[in-house]
């Protein structure tokens, strides 16, 4: 007997989580033309991976970071000061070959360990690295078994059309309020809203949000923040990408500068900025095969063979915005605030993302650093950060547990005052971007080996009983018959079977 089942074989690749390794920057900022540091007020770093080298069981990770401070000088000016440092970690894992192919993006989760001397700041950035890996696989199928009785249907799979780790650049404009007589710095963060597949590109869209520190032209000059918004669009080429796509990406801030141009104390007073960002972006796509799902030989045994491999799917994407306030008190024994002056160094960090329900519950911290004059007879400039934890539930419909949650977050406004004589309280708005993906486990039929002929059943007509079946073919796999003769010899049978039913059968005779 003739059994030539038709076998075929497609190669896909899907983008799994390798893991995350945590790691630290040293980081050293230093004044120029001899001036002393008299108060650090607050600092802020920005880590951006540029290498990722893979080697047989390991992962190097190269990045640098971009690092500011803003500091009072023992000549009272507020001064800042900027720089880069760089880092590295190493992933150990077995999964890891020489050949392969993982990305990553560095969050900053804080700084710590802050010493001043006169003129020189030394701190470390703690840094976070989550790693992914471009995983292969085999997928087997049949796509004809006509020499058995066989059932014929779909399966989903989904394969990784490209992927890319690039940077890009922002130039804003802004126009500065007519008080400001000197600009000390900017601090620059952003978050991804929107992510649209294109032919052969990717379109990002998000917010840059500054936070501007800047001294007034009062006739006597204050310390003030400000926070400005601003929309982008950038487009990112992505070979063989096309609007059937799914896309996912996130975007991380490395550094940005700015330039002051026309006159300040005026309408004319704009600043220049310009933002670099790492983009980290897969676009993927979702086929059908047609397969054959099941197979059975009235004659002779069969011996099936099945391919397991895994379908990733983009279940929900959303940005969304939420408050968070929270409330600082200083001790008993401090001076009393007089006015809260500015508010820097502005982050946030997700500390941790479950699914609870429908919903994403996305926990974390938003960080700021409250610059704030004390009721004493020299007005003292002190500073103090501000640690406001948050717990913000994202509605995603038929979201499972094992999913992967991908999310960027950025601060969008915030507001520090002082209630109370030694109490400060803080309200700031942050925007979430969440990606939720999940890998079903799909399955194919991928070999068909005959076995030993069956024994001929002795009765060429038989009457059956059915108590439930929602396919014809379970029962023709049970009865080996063909769903056809079943159909064809007891036409007035509905399906599925739900309460006992009769079906008649009546058995061709083989011959040899």
């Amino acid at each position: 007997m003739a059994f030539e089942p038709l076998i075929r074989e497609i190669d896909t690749k899907i983008l799994k989580n390798l893991g995350t390794v945590k790691t630290q920057a040293n980081l050293m900022l230093v004044t120029t033309n001899d001036v002393k540091i008299s108060r650090v007020l607050s600092v802020s770093a920005l880590p951006c991976v540029e290498n990722i080298i893979a080697n047989q069981g390991t992962v190097t990770i190269e990045g640098k970071v971009c690092s500011q401070a803003l500091v009072l000088t023992t000549e009272g000016e507020y001064v800042s000061l900027s720089g880069t440092g760089n880092f590295n970690a190493v992933y150990n894992s077995q999964n890891i070959t020489a050949e392969s192919k993982i990305l990553g993006y560095a969050k900053n989760i804080g700084t710590e360990n802050i010493i001043a001397t006169e003129n020189s700041i030394n701190f470390n950035s703690v840094i976070e690295v989550p790693l992914l890996i471009v995983q292969n696989q085999t997928i087997q199928y049949i796509e004809n078994a006509s020499t058995a009785e066989q059932k014929v249907g779909t399966v989903n799979y989904s394969d990784l059309v490209n992927l890319s780790s690039e940077g890009f650049e922002i130039n804003s404009e802004i126009e500065l309020p007519t008080s400001v007589s000197k600009v000390i710095c900017t601090e620059t963060n952003g978050v991804l809203k929107d992510v649209v597949a294109g032919n052969e590109m990717v379109t990002l869209k998000g917010d840059i949000f500054v936070t501007l520190v800047y001294m007034t032209n009062d006739e006597v000059p204050k310390l003030r923040s400000q926070i400005y918004t601003q929309e982008f669009t950038q487009e990112m080429l992505l070979t063989g990408v096309t609007p059937e796509n799914q896309v996912s990406a996130n975007i991380s801030v490395c550094c940005s500068s700015f330039e002051l141009q026309g006159e300040l104390n005026s309408a004319k007073g704009v600043i220049l900025l310009k933002t670099n960002f790492k983009s980290f972006i897969t676009a993927q796509t979702k086929k059908v095969l047609d397969v054959v799902e099941d197979a059975f030989c009235p004659r002779y045994e069969l011996k099936l063979g099945h391919s397991s491999f895994n379908c990733e799917n983009i279940v929900c994407k959303k940005y969304v915005t939420d408050k968070v306030d929270g409330n600082i008190s200083l001790d008993e024994d401090a001076p009393r605030i007089d006015k809260v002056i500015a508010t820097t160094a502005i982050s946030a960090t997700v500390t941790d993302a479950k699914i609870v329900d429908d919903n994403i519950v996305v926990s974390g911290n938003v960080f700021a650093n409250v610059i704030y004059l004390l009721d004493d007879e020299g007005h003292t400039t002190q500073s103090i950060q501000v640690e406001l934890p948050f717990e913000t539930a994202v509605s995603c419909d038929n979201v499972q547990q094992d999913d992967e949650i991908l999310i960027s977050i950025a601060v969008k406004d915030i507001e520090a005052r002082n209630k109370r004589s030694k109490e400060i309280d803080v309200l700031a708005e942050i925007g979430l971007c969440i990606i939720v993906t999940n890998f079903s486990n799909e399955a194919t039929l991928s070999s068909i080996e005959l076995g030993e002929k069956r024994k001929e059943n002795e009765s060429a007509m038989g009457v059956y009983v059915i108590n439930e079946a929602n396919e014809v073919w379970d029962i023709a796999k049970y009865l080996l018959v063909s769903p056809d003769l079943i159909y064809k010899q007891n036409p007035e049978i509905t399906f599925p079977i739900t309460s006992p039913t009769q079906i008649l059968i009546y058995r061709q005779r083989f011959s040899e």
